[in-house]
């Protein structure tokens, strides 16, 4: 039996504070352009936790380094983004009853031998009804800049799945369809917030693997986000209909981003964060 994995991304950008919707909307059309890149790939690393924050510095050279669970290589070009450091955090959750619209409780992180990360019990995978949040403290960041999330991607799921994206504080906003490898993009969702905001992330998205064509029980739909809660990824299984739902791993995250309408950066790998930079 293969050990079939998902591997899902969330694309962050960070924006002019200011930049206009079609502006961003450039990302849909030319996500790849770039000249600089930072990659944080996922290693072996903090395991049995419910919760690990990874801090990201950019020296004054444009640089990358990362203390823990992650290796870093490539750099950032545009001044302003340099010098400066990002906590990329990680919670492990589970949920009692989808249907019940119950919260979150906490799980624990788990690592295969290559770093995919899973949900510790059963099978260390990501079960039905587990998931992460995935977050960034932007604290430390220019006021100047600002991150929005911008698409997921999926990839090595079973026959029959599907998915639903949506938008926690305002539930009506949400996306679905079949599980096909590509990226989906969400920049019309409008989550945002920018560097030194007291609330890091305005808006919250779940994301539910149902298994099949169809309606679902998605849980938790309507919770908003509390006011100044960092948590802002919700990625969880909603039924175990797929084939190997024991399997499924979460391997990378995209982000992109702006700042001062000169630098795009966009972080892809197969199990890596990958930041590229653009000059207009």
């Amino acid at each position: 039996m293969n050990d079939q994995r998902v591997r899902r991304e969330t694309f962050l950008t960070h924006c002019n504070k200011y930049a206009s919707p079609s502006f961003l909307a450039l990302l849909l059309l030319f996500p790849q352009i770039s000249n600089a890149a930072i990659i944080l790939t996922s290693t072996r690393g903090t395991e049995d936790v419910s919760a690990t924050a990874t801090r990201i510095r950019i020296d004054t050279k444009g640089a990358p380094s990362a203390t823990e669970d992650f290796k870093t290589s490539g750099s950032i070009e545009n001044s302003v983004a340099r010098n400066t450091s990002v906590a990329f955090t990680i919670d492990a959750i589970s949920v009692a009853d989808p249907k019940s619209g119950s919260k979150h409780r906490d799980g624990k992180i788990d690592r295969d031998s290559s770093g995919k990360l899973g949900v510790r019990g059963g099978s260390n995978g990501i079960n039905e009804r587990e998931g992460f949040l995935l977050g960034l403290d932007a604290a430390n960041l220019n006021p100047r800049v600002g991150w929005q999330l911008t698409g997921i991607r999926f990839a090595y799921i079973g026959d029959g799945e599907s998915y639903i994206i949506v938008n926690r504080n305002d539930p009506t906003r949400r996306l679905a369809g079949d599980t096909n490898d590509h990226d989906i993009h969400i920049i019309r969702m409008n989550c945002i917030f920018h560097g030194l905001d007291e609330a890091p992330l305005p808006e919250r998205y779940i994301l539910i693997n149902h298994g099949h064509d169809g309606d679902c029980d998605c849980w938790d739909l309507e919770e908003r986000t509390p006011s100044g809660e960092h948590p802002v990824v919700h990625i969880s299984l909603e039924e175990a209909y797929n084939e190997h739902p024991a399997r499924v791993r979460l391997t990378d995250i995209r982000y992109e981003s702006f700042e001062d309408y000169m630098e795009a950066i966009t972080l892809y790998s197969q199990q890596a964060w990958k930041i590229h930079a653009r000059a207009n």
